[in-house]
């Protein structure tokens, strides 16, 4: 028998449907949607800090804030590296 055909990021229900509501909010463009989206991920990660899916979404949470000038670029990219790295690591 082999392996399952799916692999399964995280095991933690909540924090999958933190990250999907992340995923969900950060696609509306709009600041208090982008802090929303910020939170979810946060709180996925604090719940499984390994959820490489939830530091992926942090990182596009940055790249997108430094894209659309919510805030200095140079600052989102300094996070997003940070928050790309982690999830290149995991």
């Amino acid at each position: 028998m082999t392996g399952p055909l799916i692999k399964r990021y995280t095991e933690d229900i909540e924090a999958y449907s933190l990250y999907l509501k992340g995923r969900h909010q950060l696609f509306n463009f709009t600041m208090e949607s982008m802090a929303k989206s910020r939170n979810c991920f946060e709180e996925a990660i604090n719940m499984d800090p390994n959820y490489t899916l939830a530091w992926h979404g942090l990182a596009l949470y940055y790249w997108w804030m430094g894209y659309l000038g919510f805030m200095p670029p140079r600052d989102a990219q300094v996070q997003c590296n940070g928050a790309t790295a982690k999830a290149l690591e995991l």
